[in-house]
Parts: structure tokens; sequence; C-alpha cells
């Protein structure tokens, strides 16, 4: 027997370790593969290499059955488990090797795998139940034909996808160890095609097999399992390194978080920057415009915008505000302009140049260079640069612009925009706040003008005396944009004709022109006849009256009118070019009516006077000539009354609440619009009605313990006018904030009479300033302390506790695992999460304690009153555990940690950044130490870091 015959014989009677080692080979293989992390692969071959894991654990099944069936040749159990195991594993191997195809980018394979469908696996499996059925040999022959079916093709399909797969993915590409791996796993495969599928044991169904093992072993006199155990330790060595490129992507995707981390942090440094500026300029707004004007609230403002250092501005800008019935832009704020400059930028059209184009579009413009066509506007000396024009927008009303320069060339971005647009809406905010601040306070300005003449008319003093007082009040009106001249014509009974009564900076000239003006002729004689305001800017054709030296200038001539009847003419003076406004006709239309009631009242009186005296004179005339007399005073006395109606009625013109309430606490007169605020405009009687009544539903006199100081009581005692803020009932029962301007009405002793109170609903100025402070105090999304907030409650704990020699503690908490929430459900999960975690700090603390959101996922706690370690370690594990507890949302139920570091007042520092920044280095501390802790603050942390 020759050294061939030797190792032959050798082989066959140790062929149950071949089978063992050829199938440990093959568990090994699949447990290497399955073990491989790879969830998070974006490689395709990811999602099907767990099927080249079945493929070898069951193969490897296999193989150890064979040994038992060596070992135990009588038990045919054995023998039917490696015929399924070996089946199914190459119905596996099958598989993989049409999957793996299909994933290959060679155009060749890949147009191949499209007619391997999906049901030859299972057709294969049915025509080798077919076979073992039918044949003698039985389970012999369903072997041969898995081999023939699923081991060969599988193979070579898994080999063929091994080489080309390598091509395919650049970090094989660049991984020469791997390439080399790919490559012996394809030749071990194909290798394995051969011992494998095509060299099959002997059998009678298959007879015509060109390759037994009985061949076979004749031929090589080696066992054909020995070759298919090397050939599955060569694919177990192949496929363990080629899996190396799952651990090289893992690190590849690291380094890409890493880096998306970093620019997430840069955005989240510039979000906060941004808000900053965005909080001091809603800060700036809170200011009041006296004596803070708008134009120095926007100067402020501009600064701030130009102050923000990583957006890519110049240190120049400007704010634009519209002017009111115009499309023109007016310059109000401005910075780094020189006068050239301010010059021809003073007011642009509509239109005209970028800043007009923005205004016009009522979208942001921006041009990288000066040179665009749309840059109309030069002057010399400018230099290159770009522009954002950022319009002032509410309501797609426009308000102004922002325009802010940028170096020539320079890039757009997103965030600069967005920065400046949530800018702009901040401003327009404030503008609409000025509006509104403007209008409250002239309506105050209207009533206080109003109330003056009114009481002036109690007064004993001629009709020319009011007039005369009345025109002076008039024209020191500060928002009234007139000259110190102007006068008051009043209309003779018995002609049609003009008589000047009051006059102020008249020259002696017009006095003696204009001091009886006939109806129809000049300006004041035209506005007379007409019965409508003639308002005109200079002196043109229709300005009859002219003298040597009169200078240019403009005029208001308003009718003083009692319904048709056309009672004199309020004639005041204006510069040359002034334009009409609105408020000035509104405000001098309201003179003119208050006006006409004292005219018509003081003609009555004035006659009621004359027929007095005439009656005293001739008290002894005839009986006739009395009740003539007597019928007279009568009716002077109807006009008196109707005098007064027409009074009441002017009073119902104005848009405020006014009401006239006696000493006794009853209602005298009131006004439409109080019985709009207090009824609804459903009761028009006072009979009997008291303030106390009407203000607060009270049936007795207001109690000071309860109710706000008593208007009446206040006006007895300083028995001059005043203004309170007091809170009334509206009609539908809401509870109002009220600001009354009270001024007395005196007899002619002096005495108080009576008191008018004029009233002003300031509830929504009043929210609106509420809301402004809680904006720039509160985090948006979880309604608890923003940073600045945060900061400034710690410095006055710090200041405290230093008085009252107390400790405090600052806990700085940064959320676990928040960012795997953000990326996998999005961020509206993440959002809240935040608003959870924010309730349960809250309720975790206690409520003279400051909890507050510092930023992304960081909280801030501020502990008062910290008395000792313990104590702190208590609420630290207690605010730990509210944190592990699961969120269960709508999005899903979440797990989170939370790290937190603890720096102590005033062991650790004395200032407030100073203790946040040393928490911040306890708080990565704890992220060190496995996260969802805690760690105090030590110089050893800070000397590791």
């Amino acid at each position: 027997m020759n050294n061939l015959d030797l190792m032959s014989r050798w082989f066959q009677d140790n062929l149950d370790h071949v089978f063992f080692f050829y199938g440990l080979a093959f568990v090994l293989l699949g447990i290497v593969i399955l073990t491989q992390p790879r969830k998070e692969s974006t490689l395709s071959l990811s999602g099907i290499i767990w099927i080249l894991a079945a493929f070898a654990l069951i193969h490897g099944l296999n193989e150890w059955f064979d040994m038992f069936v060596l070992m135990h040749p009588d038990t045919g159990i054995f023998k039917t488990l490696s015929w399924i195991c070996q089946v199914s594993s190459f119905a596996c191997l099958f598989e993989f090797g049409r999957r793996f195809l299909s994933i290959c980018g060679n155009t060749l394979l890949h147009g191949f795998s499209r007619y391997i469908k999906w049901w030859l696996m299972p057709l294969g499996l049915v025509v080798i139940g077919v076979v073992s059925f039918v044949s003698a040999d039985g389970l012999k022959a369903g072997g041969v034909a898995a081999r023939y079916l699923f081991a060969f093709p599988g193979s070579v399909f898994t080999a063929a996808g091994f080489y080309y797969y390598r091509s395919d993915i650049s970090i094989i590409k660049h991984k020469a160890v791997v390439n080399k791996y790919f490559l012996l796993a394809m030749l071990s495969f194909s290798a394995y095609a051969f011992f494998g599928g095509l060299v099959v044991p002997k059998n009678t169904m298959f007879s015509f097999s060109p390759i037994t093992h009985e061949s076979f072993l004749a031929f090589v006199h080696v066992p054909v399992q020995v070759f298919r155990a090397a050939m599955a330790v060569m694919s177990a060595i192949s496929i363990a390194g080629l899996l190396r490129i799952f651990y090289w992507e893992q690190q590849h995707e690291l380094k890409k978080r890493n880096d998306e981390l970093l620019l997430s942090k840069e955005l989240l440094v510039h979000n906060a920057i941004s808000q900053d500026i965005i909080n001091q300029i809603l800060r700036v707004s809170l200011l009041p415009v006296s004596p803070v004007s708008i134009e120095e609230q926007l100067d402020k403002i501009l600064n701030l915008i130009l102050s923000d250092t990583w957006i890519s501005f110049q240190a120049k800008g400007c704010i634009f505000l519209c002017e009111e019935g115009y499309d023109r832009l007016i310059l109000k704020s401005h910075h780094n302009f020189d006068e050239e400059h301010i010059r021809v930028c003073s007011s642009i059209e509509f239109g005209k140049c970028l800043c007009g184009m923005a205004a016009s579009k009522k979208d942001v413009v921006y041009v990288p260079t000066s040179d665009s066509v749309y840059h109309t506007i030069s002057y010399p000396g400018m230099q290159p640069h770009g522009h954002y024009c950022v319009p002032i927008i509410t309501n797609d009303r426009l308000l102004g612009l922002i325009n802010v320069y940028v170096n020539y060339g320079h890039v757009r971005k997103d965030e600069e925009e967005l920065f400046l647009k949530n800018i702009a809406a901040t401003v327009a905010g404030i503008l609409i706040r000025k509006e509104a601040d403007d209008k409250i306070r002239y309506n105050n300005l209207i009533q206080q003008v109003i109330n003056t003449i009114l009481e002036l008319s109690l007064k004993p003093i001629s009709l020319s005396e009011h007039l005369h007082l009345s025109l002076e009040i008039i024209s020191t009106v500060p928002w009234l944009s007139i000259k110190e001249t102007g006068c008051i014509f009043v209309a003779e009974n018995s002609s049609e004709i003009l008589v000047m009564r009051a006059y102020r900076g008249v020259s002696p000239k017009l006095l003696e022109t204009c001091g009886r003006l006939p109806f129809g002729k000049c300006l004041c004689g035209r506005a007379a006849v007409t019965g409508n305001t003639i308002f005109k800017s200079n002196l043109d054709e229709h300005h009859d009256v002219r003298f040597d030296g009169m200078k240019n200038h403009g005029h208001y001539c308003v009718p003083i009118k009692s319904t048709d009847r056309v009672l004199g003419v309020i004639n005041l003076y204006v510069k040359e070019g002034h334009v009409r406004n609105a408020l000035e006709d509104d405000f001098l239309s309201y003179v003119a009516n208050t006006l006409a009631g004292i005219i018509l009242r003081k003609e009555g009186e004035d006659k009621e006077r004359a027929l007095f005296n005439e009656l005293e004179i001739h008290r002894n005339n005839l009986e006739e000539l009395i009740q003539i007399r007597t019928s007279e005073i009568e009716t002077a006395r109807n006009e008196t009354k109707l005098a007064f109606e027409h009074l009441k009625i002017i009073v119902d013109t104005i848009s405020a609440p006014v009401l006239v309430v006696g000493m006794d606490y009853r209602i005298l007169l009131m006004n439409k619009a109080v019985k709009e605020f207090y009824f609804g405009g459903i009761n028009d009687s006072t009979d009997g009605l008291t303030c106390f009544e009407l203000f607060h539903r009270n049936s007795e006199k207001c109690n000071n313990d309860y109710f706000e100081d008593c208007t009446i009581e206040q006006m007895c005692k300083s028995q001059n006018p005043f203004c309170v803020v007091h809170k009334h009932y509206r009609h539908d029962g809401q509870l109002r904030i009220l600001e009354i301007h009270a001024t007395p009405l005196k007899n002619i002793n002096n005495e108080c009479e009576a008191v008018v109170m004029v009233n002003q609903d300031i509830t929504e100025s009043k929210m609106r300033e509420s809301q402004l402070e809680v904006m720039a105090s509160y985090d948006a999304l979880t309604s608890i302390l923003n940073r600045a907030a945060f900061v400034s409650s710690l410095s006055s704990i710090i200041y405290r506790a230093n008085e009252n020699n107390q400790k405090a503690a600052v806990m700085y908490m940064d959320l676990d695992y928040f960012k795997e929430i953000n990326d996998t459900f999005g961020h509206d999960a993440g959002d809240l999460v935040l608003q959870r975690v924010a309730m349960r700090l809250t309720r975790s603390i206690r409520d003279k304690d400051v909890v507050a959101r510092l930023g992304g996922d960081e909280f801030g706690i501020v502990l008062v009153e910290a008395a000792d370690t313990a104590f702190v370690e208590t609420v630290c594990k207690r605010v730990v555990e509210a944190a592990r507890r699961p969120i269960v949302t709508d999005k899903g139920t979440f797990n989170i940690g939370i790290s937190i570091g603890i720096s102590i007042f005033p062991a650790d520092g004395d200032k407030e950044e100073l203790l946040i920044k040393r928490s911040d280095i306890a708080m990565y501390q704890s992220k060190r130490n496995g996260k969802n802790g805690y760690t105090f603050y030590s110089k050893a942390l800070e000397d590791l870091q």
C-alpha cells in the first residue's frame, strides 16, 4: 500500500473529524456575520448578508448531523435532519446569490439577475421534494438535486457578486486589504461551486453524474469533504475580513455626524446671538416714546443690528419710514452716512433705486454689488458695496424699510436674510405700538382742549374774550403744524358779514383789511358760503386779500356751523408748502363744533341779559309791553335750551366716553359713547343713576377698602383737574382698564358743582406691554424662563444670599439621547420632549427656586437657600429620576436621561457667569462618567479639562 492509499485510508477513518471542523467553520462564519454591527449601514450588502449567515449556520448543522450519521448509522432521524438542513442551506445560498447579483452595479450582471425570478427557489424546493419522493434512493437523490439546483448556481452567483461588488463601493476601492478579502471570497465560493455543487454522492436517480464522491476519491485519494471543509475555512476567513467595511463605514458616519454636530453648535450660537439682539430690541421698544423719540429708538435698533459680528454686514445702514399719504420713504435713522449720502437718500420714491424697489414689491431686495443696473442713486466718493433692503411690513401694510450694507461681492445667506426679516417684524410691532400710543395721546389732547374751552364757557367773560382765549389754546397745541398767527370770525346776524372777534399775530394792515369780511370774499368768505373747510398750502389766485410785504403762507379756514347756519370761521396760518393732515382737519372740526355751541349759548345769554335789562328799565310800562317782553324772554330761554341740546349733540360726537357727575354722585349728562360702553347702547335714561351703579354695578357708595379712590371725593379735596386709572365693568361683563381725566365744573363762587369725566380705554395698551415683557423673559416653547432671565434671577439670588450669608446652588443640565429623538422622529417630537422635561423640572423644585431653558436641550436650576450638599443631592436625584421616566406622546414613547453639573455659591464663585461656567464643566464630567447622573464642581475638573 503506497502513501496515497494510506492518506486516503486515514481520511476515511477520521471523516467524522472532517465533518466536525467543516461544520464548525460554517457555524463560526454565520456567527461572525450576525454579530457584526450594521444596523445603520447604508451599504446594500448589509440588507441581504443575513441570508448568507443563515446558509452558514444551517449548513454547519447539516455537516454535524452527517457526523452523527457516521457515528450512529442506524439512527434514521439524523439522516432526515441532515437532509432538511442541507436542502434549506443550499436554498439560502441560492437566494443570497440571486439578490447579490441584483445589487451589483455591473450592467451585464444586473440585466442577468432580472431573469432569475424569486419563484425559482420555491420551484426548486418542489422539484427536490418530488425527486426525493419518487427516487428509490430517497434522501440521497434529493440531496444531489439540491446540489445541482441550488448549491452550484448559488455559489457561482455569490462568487460573481463578491467580485463585482468590490468595484462598486468606494470604501472598498480605498482599502486594499478588504479588496483582497473580496477576491478570496470569490475564489472560495468559486471552488465551493465545484466541490459542493458538482461532486455528488453516487445514486440511481442521477446515474449520469460525471463526478461522484467515489470517482473523486479514486482520482485524488482525498475525500471531497476535506476540500469542502477547506473551502468553508477560506470562506469564513474571507467573509470575516471583508466585514471590516461596515466598521470603516461606521467610522465615516461618526466623523460625518461629528461635523454635523459642530455645524449645529455653531448655528445654535448664531441663533442665540440673534435672539439676544431681538430681545434687546424688544427692551428698546418698552422705553416710553417720551422723552425717547421714535428716531432715537430706531437709532438704538440700527446699532444693535450692525453690532452682530457673525453676519457679514458693514458697519453701515439706515432705516426708512413711509410718509403717510405718499408713496415715499423718509430717512429716519442712519449710521456712517456722510452729508452727501444723507442728502441723496433723505427721501426716496417707491420704485426708485433698491430701497424703492423693495418698498414697491414688499419683498427683500438683495444685490451683491453697487454696479447693479437697479442701483440708480450714486454720489461722489461712493465705495463699492452690496445691499440687503428688507421691508417692514404688518398685515400687508408697508411701514418702512431696513437697509444694511454688505461687502462688495458678498454671497447671499439664508440665515442673514431670516435674521433681518425677524428684526423687521419686531420693528413693525414697535411702530404699530407707537401708532396706537399716538392715537391715544391725540384723543386725550382733543379731550383736554375741548374740556378747557368748555370750562372757559362757564366763566363770566364776554364772547370776544372767550374766543381770544380759545385761539391761544389752539395755537399752542404742540403737534399742530401751524404758525402762531390766526383769527376767529363771527357772522353778524343781520347781514352776511364776518367780523373778526379774536386774533393772534395779525398785522395792523391785515386787521384793517379783514376786520369785516363779506361772505364769499377770499378764503374765509368762501368757507362761510360753502360750509366746508378750505385748505391752501400757499398764496394762490383764490387768495383775494393781498398787500405789499405779505409773506407767502397757507391757510386752514374752518366754518363754525350749527345745522345749516354758519356762525363764524376759524382761520389759522400754516407754513408755505405745508401738507394737509387728517389729524389736524379732525381736531379743528371738533373745536369748531364746540365753539358753535358756545357761540349759540353766548348769543342766548346776551339776548337774555339784554331783555332782562330792558325789562328792568321799563318794568313800569304797560302790561301788554311786559307780556311782549316776557314772551321774548321765554324765546331766549328756549334758544338757550336749544344751545344746551346742541352742546349735548356735539359731546355725543366725541368717540371717548364723556359724562358729567354731580357732587351727590348722580349722573347729570353722558354721551353716546358712555351708553355704548356701559349699556351696549340700549339705555337712554340717566334718571337717578349714580356713578357707582354705572361703574361698578354696586348699589352702595364705593368703599375705599375694596374699590379705587372715589373720583368725586378726590375732586372735593383737590378742586383741580387730575387723571386716575380705574377698572370698570363693560356692558358685556368684561372688566376693562380706563384712564379717567377728571375736570371740575365750578360756579361763579368758584365752588365745584360737578365733575366732567373723560374715560379712555387703555386695556389693550396694558396687555401689549405685559406681552412684550413676557416675550423678553420667557422661553416661547417651554413657557419657563429663558437664559437672559435666568442670569438676571441668578444675579438677584446671589445678591440676597450674600446679604443674608446663605448658600445657593446652580445646576446646569443637558438631556441625554435627545439628539437621537430629534434625528429619528423629527423636531416636533423633540419639542414635545422639551416641554415635558420643563414640566417635570418645575415639579421637582420648590416655588422659590428658579428653572430655565438655557438653549437647545440645556436647562438650568438655581436652588435658593441651599443649606448643605445633602439637600442639593436630594434634588439632583429627584431630577434624574423624573427625567428617566418614559415620556409618552402621540409621536411615541421616548426614554432619555439627564446629566447634571453643580456649582455652589460662594464656594465655587461669586459671579453668575462663573457659577454657570463651572456647573457646565461639572456637567460634562457627568457625561464622561456614563451620563444620567450628577457631579459637583471641583478645581480638579477644571485642571483635567
